[in-house]
């Protein structure tokens, strides 16, 4: 799991400091002179041994937005059999 404040820098693993950027972007903020910081509301704000800044918003809350949007279109096709076999361990936990 990528996490803005690193372990080694005292961040906790917890989904507040989680990312979710893959391996590569992980082991790159990990190298000299990268440091990214999770603000108050959950925005990222990276900077690069360059001296560019980025900040990366929270993606939309898809709860939030199926809410609004109404419920979820009809699937066009049937479930796949690894779906329904998904589905029911789901429901058996």
């Amino acid at each position: 799991m990528d996490h803005p404040t690193r372990h080694t820098d005292h961040g906790p693993t917890t989904a507040g400091n989680g990312q979710g950027l893959c391996v590569a972007c992980n082991l790159a903020k990990e190298a000299p002179g990268w440091r990214a910081r999770t603000r108050g509301d959950g925005e990222v704000h990276t900077h690069t041994p360059t001296g560019h800044h980025y900040a990366s918003p929270l993606p939309p809350n898809p709860v939030a937005h199926s809410v609004v949007a109404g419920p979820p279109p009809a699937r066009s096709r049937a479930p796949s059999s690894l779906e329904v076999r998904l589905h029911d361990l789901l429901l058996a936990a």
